[in-house]
C-alpha cells in the first residue's frame, strides 16, 4: 500500500511538472523584469525541499513576494523580497537574495503580476 501511494505521488508530481511550468529566470535579466507584486518561486535541491513538494504535490517548495521599500521608489536597490522562514517573516534585499538561491543552486521562477492600470486608480486622495 506505502509503495501504491508512493508511485501515485511520484506521478502525480510529474503531471503537475508538465502542466504547471513557470519560465525560468537567469540572474543577469531578472532585475530587469521583476517589479513589485511578482511571486518568486523557488525549488531548493535539499532533502527537506523535496519532502515537502512530495507532501504538497507542488512543484516549488519556497514563495516569496517582491514589494518595495520606499513604496515610490523607482531603484532596483528598493526592491524587496518578502518571505516566510522558520523563525518568522524575512524582508531582504531582492537582488542579495536571488544571489544566495543561485549560489544554493536553487531553481528560480517569476508569476508577474498582471493589472489594468488606471489613472483613478492611481491617484493618492490628498
Amino acid at each position: 500500500m506505502i509503495l501504491f501511494i508512493n508511485l501515485l505521488s511520484i506521478y502525480y508530481q510529474f503531471i503537475i511538472n508538465l502542466l504547471v511550468q513557470a519560465p525560468k529566470i537567469h540572474m543577469e535579466s531578472s532585475l530587469g523584469v521583476i517589479d513589485i507584486g511578482d511571486v518568486v518561486l523557488m525549488r531548493t535541491p535539499t532533502a527537506l525541499g523535496k519532502m515537502q513538494r512530495t507532501f504538497t504535490g507542488s512543484v516549488w517548495d519556497h514563495v516569496g513576494l517582491v514589494i518595495r521599500i520606499p513604496m515610490f521608489s523607482k531603484t532596483k536597490q528598493s526592491l524587496m523580497f518578502f518571505e516566510a522562514v522558520g523563525s518568522g517573516v524575512l524582508v531582504s534585499s531582492l537582488e542579495s537574495r536571488l544571489h544566495d538561491a543561485q549560489r544554493c543552486q536553487q531553481t528560480v521562477a517569476v508569476r508577474r503580476l498582471k493589472w489594468k492600470q488606471d489613472s483613478e486608480i492611481l491617484k493618492v486622495n490628498k
